[in-house]
Formats: structure tokens, sequence, C-alpha cells
């Protein structure tokens, strides 16, 4: 982290009108800014220009370089639930936080006070609009569990079926709000203020913050996620996924079938039972990356109390609060990583793994490369099995945010949920082959990604492309050319022969549009066997090449010609 002795005061920063003319924000702020300066953070408040909030507070000693993560992790402790699962949020940014923070920021715990029962109660009442002995025959005014945002009480049916009621914490939201868009404020401010802390992308950092957050205050998100990965799973035997009750389940409301079984953070429990560990950590990676590269979506909130173990070798996976989603083409490429990893082509996991982030205009792909491959090199000729994967990914997260490649959010959660599923599972079984289990699922990938109904489909969409700009492109070129003429558009240049370069790039384009659609209907003609045949080969199909290849050597002459 940037040493705050190298920070320049900013002078002082006005209150923007959305805090200073609500009183709860204004007094909120000053909780929030006297907290860190109790704890030894008054330097950094006056490099960002806010010392004039609290001006009658006696400033602390500054916090000890050695003593700033833990000095952090004290003050979001005391600063609640908001701060607290911001800090927990933070434990899993490799790319982002150094591993002395990470280290203090995974010792947060949300050890809150049990609201009362008769709190639950009322928010039963009022969002299932039913009192509580009409819905269940027994309900335990006892928590189960409980957090900084729900608590969770066990219930049974009228048709006996035990169920858990997941009850959100009353007046959680509005905390919650108040306390979001202090952060994205006092990020915002840091961004413009404080340019060495540019590289952490602290308005990122909020904003992926306040979309997790989000989705976690929506248990109706939560009871959509659960019932999809239900289906997903409901031909596997081996894979539990609790039952919802959609008709007792609102957005603070969240009713499931309960699940009996030992959660894998009781290693001992697990022994005891005979469970096979080898087994079960199979089952869980086999679990995980089954949903990644067939569905595209991974728990995003994986630890080992969201797993249970059931006789007859089976698991359970609940709390589908947080579920990551990526695009079929990350997907794609995470698979050609790993494979990559596999065959061990380190070159070829540097190129795939920069592509799948944003990189600034002066982005060095050799120089991130030769760095990529430089921490791959002392796995060279080791057993797969040997290598950690979470201590790769946390390595490439170093390398990527020295060169400030920004990836994905989801992207980011998947890498955090990787390196805790290495962990849980390596803790109960040190043999796992994270690597090779993943890979196999890869193969599948690439399998099905060039079989050729995959590539005629594939080929179907670019046609269909490829037909549209061709529609598109002489109205916009009519477009275009009628604002020359009228004078409305222009092009500042001191190179006279741009224009003449550009307009001879603009026809080649075109003939290469041209040419690539015709060779893709050609291909699908032929594949599909079109009209007449000659030599068992669509005739039509057989035109299309070789007016193809004329166009292609046309095109080539053309290049050639000018260049020469």
């Amino acid at each position: 982290m940037t040493s705050l002795a190298r920070l320049r005061p900013f002078g002082r920063v006005p209150l923007p009108n959305p805090i200073r003319n609500t009183i709860k924000n204004v007094t909120r702020l000053r909780q929030i800014l006297t907290v860190f300066m109790r704890h030894g953070f008054s330097d950094f408040i006056a490099h960002l220009g806010l010392d004039h909030v609290i001006p009658f507070h006696k400033s602390q000693p500054p916090a000890e370089p050695a003593q700033q993560a833990r000095n952090i992790r004290v003050a979001l402790e005391e600063l609640g639930p908001t701060f607290i699962k911001l800090g927990q949020t933070l434990a899993g940014r490799p790319d982002l936080v150094p591993l002395d923070y990470r280290q203090e920021f995974r010792k947060l715990h949300s050890q809150v006070t049990a609201f009362s029962a008769d709190e639950v109660v009322a928010q039963i009442e009022a969002e299932l609009s039913c009192k509580v002995e009409t819905i269940f025959t027994t309900f335990d005014r006892t928590p189960l569990a409980a957090a900084s945002i729900a608590q969770v009480h066990q219930a049974t049916l009228a048709d006996g079926t035990d169920v858990v009621v997941k009850i959100q914490r009353p007046g959680i939201e509005p905390v919650i709000e108040t306390d979001l868009g202090i952060l994205y404020w006092l990020a915002t401010l840091v961004d413009r203020t404080l340019p060495d802390f540019r590289v952490y992308n602290p308005v990122g950092i909020v904003d992926e913050f306040f979309t997790s957050m989000k989705l976690e205050l929506d248990f109706l998100a939560e009871a959509r996620n659960t019932d999809q990965m239900q289906h997903f799973f409901e031909d596997d035997d081996s894979i539990v996924i609790p039952d919802i009750y959609w008709d007792l389940s609102t957005k603070r409301i969240l009713t499931m079938k309960r699940i009996t079984g030992i959660k894998l953070e009781d290693k001992q429990r697990l022994l005891d039972a005979g469970i096979d560990l080898e087994w079960i950590t199979h089952q869980t990676v086999q679990a995980f990356f089954s949903q990644l590269f067939k569905l595209g979506t991974f728990h995003a909130d994986l630890h080992a109390g969201n797993i249970l173990a059931l006789s007859h070798n089976r698991i359970a996976l609940i709390d589908f609060g947080n579920v990551g989603r990526l695009p079929k083409r990350l997907t794609e490429d995470l698979g050609e990583i790993f494979l990559a990893l596999v065959a061990q082509d380190f070159e070829r996991v540097a190129s795939v793994y920069a592509s799948l982030g944003e990189t600034d205009p002066a982005f060095d792909l050799t120089a991130f490369q030769r760095d990529v491959e430089r921490i791959l090199t002392p796995t060279y000729g080791l057993n797969i099995a040997d290598v950690k994967i979470a201590e790769l990914f946390i390595a490439l997260s170093a390398v990527s945010q020295k060169h400030k490649v920004r990836f994905p959010r989801d992207l980011v959660l998947l890498f955090r949920s990787i390196i805790a599923l290495e962990s849980l599972c390596r803790e109960l079984n040190p043999e796992l082959n994270l690597t090779q289990e993943a890979s196999q699922f890869a193969q599948d990938l690439v399998r099905t990604r060039f079989s050729p109904t995959n590539l005629v489909r594939d080929l179907s969409g670019v046609t269909r492309d490829v037909n549209r700009l061709l529609k598109l492109l002489p109205g916009r070129a009519n477009d275009l050319f009628q604002q020359l003429s009228r004078r409305e558009f222009s092009i500042e240049t001191r190179n006279p022969l741009l224009i003449r370069g550009l307009l001879r790039a603009t026809h080649r384009l075109m003939i290469g549009l041209i040419l690539a659609s015709m060779l893709l209907s050609s291909a699908l003609i032929t594949a599909h066997h079109v009209g007449p045949s000659l030599f068992g080969i669509s005739f039509l199909g057989l035109m299309g090449f070789g007016s193809c290849g004329f166009l292609g050597v046309f095109l080539l002459y053309l290049i050639t010609r000018r260049e020469s």
C-alpha cells in the first residue's frame, strides 16, 4: 500500500449536497472519520481535506506501517455491518490488496446480537401477510444463526416438512444505503485527490461491493439462483440442492427445505462419520467446474460452511446469495488457460490471461507475458498435482496489478472462488489435483465448441452479422458522404495522404466483407448439400468457392500493387 508519508495535503474539501443536506449522513460521515482518526489515520484524513468535518477531535499519532492493516481491520469492525462486509470483500481481492492486509481482513467476523423474536415474527407477518401460527405448525424462536444482514430460524410446515426461514434484519437497508453513499463519495474523492491510490481503483471496489450487497439484500435473487442450481443438478443423485418455497418467500424472507449434514469445515466430524474425504473433495470440485463450464455460473461465496456431506456419498450445496456469471467467451478462454497449464504452454497462458481484462493504451503485452512466464517457469516439469493453483492465481494477480490490467467483477469473484475451493479441498485431501480436474471439463468444452453443429451455428451467426453489416453499410456511407458534401463532417490532419489511405482501406474492407460472406455462405451450402452435386459436392458451393478465390486473388493484387 502507498505510504502516508508520500501523500500531499489536498486542501479543504467541501461536502457535496447529498451528504451535507442530510443530518444522518453528516453524522455518519463524522462517525466514520472519528473512528479512523482514533486508530491513527488523522494524517490520511487531513490529506483528503476532511479534517474540518470534525474540527475539535484530538488527532492520534500516525499508525506505524506495520500496524496499518490491523488498525484498519479494527476500525472496520467498529463501524458495523457494511464495513465488515467491505473488509471481507477486500480479503478476497489478491489483485488489488496486499497480502498483509488480506490476512487481517480475513479475521473480520460479523459478530452481532440476534434481533428479538418479536421482531422476527413481525417481519414474517408483514412480508407474508399471515400469522406465523397459520403458516408453521412449529417455529423455533431461537435462531440457528445470526449475521449482520439476516438470521435463520428453524420451522415446520403443516405437512411435517422441516424448513429454515431466513429473515432480513429490520432496518438494515437504509443503514447500508447511507454507508454506500458515503463510501462512493469517499472513493471518488480518493481517486481525484490521491493519484498513488488510483491503481487500486477505489470507485471500482465500491461499485463491486454495491452490486454484491444489492444481491445479498434481495432474497428472491438467492431463491432464483438456488432454483437454477437445483434444475441443473436434478439428474445427479450425488448433489442435493434445497427446495425453495416460493409462496413463503419474498425480498426479505426466504423459506427453504432444511438439509441436515456435516459441514466440510468440521474435518473431525467427517472422519468420525466415516466420510471418504477424497471422494467428497472430488465431488465438490466436479460440482464447481460442472457449473462453471456447462452453465457459465459459479458459487461466488464459496467456503466450507456452504457445503454439507450427506449420507450415501452425497453432498449438499447451500447459500446461493452470491452467484457469479461469465459470458461464453470468458468461459472458453478460462478453459484454454487450464489446458495450457496442463500442457505447460506458458506463452499461451500469458496471452489468453491478458485478453481476459481491460488494459491501458500504454499496456506492454511483451513485458506482461515475460512477467507471467517468469512466475510459471518454476512449475515446468513438475507433476501437475504439485502445482497449487491458488498460489499461481495470487502471483498472477500481482502481475496484473503491476501492469494495470483490470478484470470484470465476476471474473475476479471466480478467481477468489477457485482459490477458496482449492484451499478447503486441500485441507481435507492434500493430494487433490485441481488443475487436472478443471482441465477435463475444459477439454469437453473445447470438443463441444468445435463440434460440427456448433461450427455451423457459429458460421450462420457470422453470416447474419455480415449480411446485416452489408445492408447497413451503403446507407451509412451515403450519410457520411452527405455530411461531407454539406461540410458537416471534417477531419483535421497534417498528412494529406490520410484521407486517400482511408478510402482505399474502406474499399478493401468492403471487398473483404463480401469475400467473407460468400465464403461462409458457400461453406454452409456445401455442408447441407444444397442444389445439384458434382463428385458428391454441391455445385453451388463449388461456384461460391471459385468466386471467393477470384476475389481473394483480386484483393491480394490490389494490396501488393499499392504497396509496391
